[in-house]
């Protein structure tokens, strides 16, 4: 197994290829990500598998023991172009679920970039979303909370700005029209404000500017509820 690593601002990208199986190469392994986050204080941490042949059980623990100790101290170890056969291993171990995993290492390096912040002003709710939002464990969280604040139990009425956002994909834009659909269904909505020039297309692509209601600042897609 051999292991290269690149810092890309403040991400370290972890290349790993040919074989995982426990022993030397695990402890090398165990090493560099104890290194990367105890003696440089780097806690964001994407993991490249698309080189790598084949990893058992054991090493697969160590990138989970990893990811704890990244988020303990407020990071995340991410992982990029997984391979079918060593997605198994995560299936098998029920561990495909904790981690964020992206096609390819752009994607996953991205996705530390994405932002999202939360106020209320008026009884609306504002989501402010920034950088990249690509799908993978961004979008996740992009659902998250776009979830708990249509099912809160009131109608709800919800602004989100994209004015920060460089780009996002249809995966992300179908995670913004499920929940207008839900929000409307609760007798409340959802409004864009300050859709960023790079989201445009693909809204115009999925067809879905037509349905929602987008304002040019926050204020007003905020105010535009007392008129409804």
């Amino acid at each position: 197994m051999n292991i290269q690593d690149e810092m890309h601002g403040e991400v370290a990208v972890l290349t790993l290829s040919g074989t995982m199986m426990g022993g030397g190469e695990t402890s090398a392994f165990k090493e560099h990500v104890r290194r990367l986050i105890k003696d440089q204080s780097v806690t964001q941490i994407v993991v490249d598998l698309g080189r790598v042949k084949w990893m058992n059980s054991s090493a697969i623990g160590i990138l989970a023991e990893g990811l704890k100790t990244a988020r303990k101290d407020g990071g995340d170890v991410r992982l990029a172009r997984v391979g079918d056969r060593i997605i198994s291993v995560f299936v098998a171990m029920q561990l495909e679920k904790i981690f964020r995993s992206y096609k390819t290492v752009e994607e996953a390096i991205d996705s530390f970039n994405m932002v999202i912040r939360e106020e209320t002003r008026s009884d609306v709710a504002i989501l402010t979303l920034g950088g990249t939002v690509m799908g993978g464990g961004e979008t996740d969280e992009f659902k998250d909370a776009r979830t708990r604040l249509v099912s809160d139990g009131k109608p709800p009425r919800i602004v989100i700005d994209l004015g920060d956002v460089r780009w996002m994909n249809s995966s992300a834009i179908g995670i913004l029209a499920s929940g207008l659909k839900s929000a409307r269904e609760s007798g409340g909505d959802i409004r864009l404000a300050r859709i960023s020039q790079p989201s445009i297309s693909v809204f115009s692509d999925t067809q879905l500017d037509k349905i929602f209601e987008s304002f040019d600042d926050v204020q007003a897609a905020v105010s535009s509820f007392d008129g409804s």
